[in-house]
């Protein structure tokens, strides 16, 4: 399930299916009037389409909460014929509750068959409104991914401000490792550890504790733990031992009131083994958290009881079905991009997902560094908090977007006013849908300033890993235009150094294409000319003419 809030330009796309939609419950006396209603409320910014398998199920009225707090729902259409009023309200629930909103409430004027239902569905009513507070049997699921792992502990922390809650947590390899500081609720140790973290802290190889910085230093290093691996059946896990037995508190767990659940393989049979750390014996708990982190061949296995055991993500690296068959009726998954399998895990009815992963890259996986390690918590608290609608953005993160609307909307009308661009060529040029396989998340006329700001941003390689204002944005794009090759971001992964030297020498690489673009535009003075030769380029790069053009727009006025 997805719910988007529906912008103005939409209207017209939505309009034959808000009219094919149907009023189920008796929030408005007559369909036509729900209907009008919704209507009203999209250019209130209260109106919002469901999704589920990317069809469009519903059509809501409420107002974005915070987690915590009660949802008031003021009216529901369902494009579903065949839906009746049980299924109707799980649906209304399942939309609360992935908010993790204390209670869904509804006003109904008169009195009604469906108001005697309600109170059998464990509501109470006061006046006309009829509320329900909401019970949770939260999971966090932790994939694997080494060292991405830092990530998870951002998403963690944002979690824990947000006030979410967990009764159990699944995890495998590093996110097993994680699971154990979130049952033991040690955000602070956890942060600490992961911040400080370096390669040679984990394992035992010779180069492991060698500079990194550049792609040559990182696949020497990368050689000499394939080379140690083969010669030892896996690089040592001793360092990594050490750190647990520091940080793993017996105390805290046996007084946990949240369950953790590891998955490892059993190397003999690759077989998915999983256990409840709680209820292993203490001097085991060490053991089982090395054996679903244990990346064989890389890293050497785990011996537990004869038994050789080796990473839970060659079975399972995102335990979903952990959590659902343990209880969970709504889980946090945290996918961290790690090698193995993720199962295809089918949902019951009644269970609400929430999926977090970045869009970013999260660097190599088996070089750890303390840089990009915070660089990667991070990212995991700002997304978190894009998730549950705290932040604004898609790539960058901001706690408003107004400013970005004015900005956006004075530099349309300037480009508009000189020729460059018209109103129709938003749709006669499909610029919309290419912008949307460039950003890569939704955009619609309302949004596109935020998505071109982005872009903008990525274009400079400024760090996703702060909330910005349009000022502070400037300033660092300025910044890196004194400066455009400093490397803040910590380890590279070798994909990322490919992609940056793609990026350098490719002819159609797009920050070529760009710089290509601004000097054809800028110092030859083609918007001075004719309207036709700019509708050239409109023609052939529309959005790479509008991103040079509101850059330019962005860090100097109008120049042009």
């Amino acid at each position: 399930m997805n719910f988007q809030k529906v912008y103005p330009s939409e209207k017209s796309k939505l309009l034959s299916k808000i009219q094919k939609s149907q009023l189920l419950w008796p929030f408005y006396s007559e369909h036509s009037r729900a209907k009008r209603v919704f209507l009203q409320e999209i250019m209130n910014g209260r109106a919002w389409q469901i999704k589920e398998s990317e069809r469009v199920v519903s059509f809501l009225c409420f107002s974005r909460v915070k987690p915590g707090e009660p949802l008031i729902v003021t009216n529901a259409l369902f494009l579903d014929s065949q839906m009746g009023w049980k299924q109707s309200l799980l649906h209304l629930e399942k939309v609360a509750k992935k908010q993790f909103c204390s209670e869904i409430v509804f006003e109904f004027p008169g009195d009604s068959l469906q108001l005697k239902f309600l109170i059998e569905q464990g509501y109470h009513q006061t006046g006309t409104q009829f509320q329900k507070e909401l019970s949770y049997h939260t999971a966090l699921v932790l994939g694997g991914g080494g060292a991405h792992g830092s990530y998870q502990i951002g998403v963690w922390q944002a979690l824990k401000e947000l006030g979410i809650t967990f009764e159990l947590v699944t995890g495998t390899s590093v996110g097993a490792l994680n699971g154990a500081f979130v049952l033991q609720d040690d955000i602070k140790v956890a942060k600490k550890m992961w911040q400080s973290l370096s390669t040679e802290a984990v394992m035992s190889f010779p180069a492991a504790a060698r500079n990194n910085q550049t792609i040559r230093e990182l696949i020497w290093q990368i050689a000499s733990l394939t080379t140690t691996a083969i010669r030892q059946k896996g690089v040592s896990t001793q360092p990594l031992r050490k750190l647990l037995e520091a940080a793993i508190r017996q105390d805290k767990i046996e007084s946990s009131p949240i369950r953790l659940f590891v998955v490892a393989t059993e190397m003999s049979a690759l077989k998915e083994t999983v256990v409840e750390i709680n209820n292993v014996k203490p001097d085991q708990r060490v053991e089982w958290l090395l054996a679903s982190a244990s990346f064989f061949p890389a890293m050497q296995a785990t011996e537990i009881d004869t038994f050789s055991y080796m990473d839970g993500g060659y079975r399972n690296n995102l335990p979903v079905d952990v959590a659902i068959q343990n209880g969970a009726t709504e889980y946090i998954a945290i996918d961290i991009k790690g090698p193995g399998i993720t199962k295809h895990t089918r949902l019951p009815e009644t269970v609400v997902s929430t999926s977090l992963h970045s869009p970013w890259e999260l660097g190599t996986f088996l070089v750890f560094d303390a840089t990009r390690s915070q660089q990667n918590l991070q990212l995991g608290y700002l997304e978190t908090l894009k998730k549950f609608g705290q932040l604004k953005g898609h790539w960058y993160a901001f706690e408003q977007t107004k400013d970005i609307e004015i900005l956006w909307t004075g530099f349309w009308r300037t480009i508009q006013k000189e020729g460059c661009f018209k109103e129709k060529d938003l749709m006669e040029k499909n610029i919309l849908h290419k912008l949307r396989k460039l950003y890569k998340d939704r955009v619609t006329i309302e949004t596109m300033g935020l998505a071109f700001i982005e872009l903008a941003a990525k274009s400079f390689q400024l760090l996703p890993t702060k909330v910005y204002t349009i000022n502070q944005l400037k300033e660092e794009m300025k910044g890196k235009q004194q400066q455009p090759q400093s490397n803040e971001l910590g380890v590279l992964s070798v994909q990322e150094w490919l992609d940056r030297f793609k990026e350098e020498t490719y002819v159609f690489s797009e920050r070529n294409q760009l710089r290509s673009l601004k000097k054809v535009l800028l110092e030859t003075e083609v918007l001075s000319k004719k309207p036709q030769d700019i509708q050239k380029i409109v023609q052939r790069q529309p959005i790479q003419l509008l991103l040079v053009l509101f850059i330019d727009y962005l860090m100097e006025g109008t120049t042009w």
